[in-house]
């Protein structure tokens, strides 16, 4: 099943998907988005220990309606997080990493 909605905030969203059943469905995809993120970001992470892939956690709002989905990605080396060098460092040759992860999954949303 398909629900195609366009509103023009999350309170408009909110009334519009009042019905159970529809919260459970938004809920039951914004799960699935983060749990497809999160396989597609430790597919796509840079591998030289597997930390990287290691520390990448998804988490999505507890409430009954959720309003976020979260990739947490909590590697470190020295104490300088790593994953932000190699997302944004044009020299590193990683740049977007794990924007491109995601990105592919925002369909399933």
């Amino acid at each position: 099943m398909q629900i195609i909605i366009e509103t023009k905030g999350l309170k408009e969203l909110r009334k519009l998907l009042d019905d159970d059943l529809y919260i459970r469905e938004w809920k039951a995809g914004m799960v699935n988005f983060t749990e497809m993120s999160e396989m597609a970001a430790r597919a796509e992470a840079p591998r030289l220990t597997g930390r990287l892939a290691a520390s990448i956690k998804g988490g999505v709002s507890r409430k009954p309606f959720p309003t976020w989905a979260r990739l947490r990605v909590g590697a470190r080396n020295r104490g300088f997080p790593y994953p932000r060098l190699l997302a944004f460092s044009r020299r590193h040759g990683h740049r977007d990493w794990l924007l491109r992860a995601v990105r592919g999954n925002i369909d399933h949303l």
